[in-house]
């Protein structure tokens, strides 16, 4: 997997399993306001969303890693990951993670959802600016 910058969001919301180590808990409920259209899950990469789409995705998304309050990249999705050619390709090791409905999320779906983040033509704000 290469060309893919490290903090890649993924699109879609991820009920997680606990981190623990001090770490915030992923599996609490979360509760958002904001002024506009009814939130939906949303695609990045299909569009422009609108803001409460956007602090939606936002406060459920998952991405493979996170900032932690100082700025410094922490592991979120991945529990670990390696960093090869000169930086120009990524291994990570996923850690356990459940879709909404309870289904295991798995690597083959979340390349899927890098590589449409990343395709030509996609209006993902993260995609690489030429290909």
């Amino acid at each position: 997997m290469n060309r893919f910058a490290l903090p890649v969001l993924l699109a879609l919301g991820l009920a997680t399993g606990g981190c623990g180590g001090g770490q915030r808990k992923d599996d609490a409920p979360v509760v958002v306001s904001v002024i506009g259209g009814e939130a939906r899950l949303a695609d990045p990469s299909a569009g422009p969303i609108d803001p409460a789409e956007r602090v939606l995705m936002g406060a459920t998304a998952q991405g493979l890693v996170r900032f932690d309050a100082a700025g410094q990249i922490e592991p979120g999705l991945a529990e670990r990951w390696i960093v090869i050619d000169d930086g120009r390709s990524y291994i990570f090791r996923l850690r356990e993670a459940y879709w909404p409905d309870g289904t295991p999320v798995t690597a083959a779906q979340v390349i899927r959802v890098l590589r449409r983040a990343a395709a030509p033509g996609s209006r993902n704000p993260l995609a690489p600016s030429s290909q």
